[in-house]
């Protein structure tokens, strides 16, 4: 992600794969680390994420999607 990707961003995204349980960019030390973690509703949800924006090129950066465990 870009480094000024805030969680509203990372939400208005991903919304339109589905219903969002919550959207977060990882911080450390105060600052963004460029990667987030989007938790949906249903898998269904999360599998359209994936197939949608694995590689997708958001803000100059090219997303690299996976499931988290």
């Amino acid at each position: 992600l870009p480094y000024t990707t805030t969680n509203q961003d990372l939400r208005d995204l991903f919304r339109i794969c589905g219903s969002i349980r919550s959207a977060d960019v990882l911080m450390q030390d105060g600052r963004a680390k460029g990667t987030g973690v989007v938790r949906f509703e249903s898998f269904e949800s999360a599998d359209k994420a994936v197939a949608k924006f694995n590689g997708y090129n958001y803000g100059g950066r090219a997303l690299e999607i996976t499931y988290d465990r």
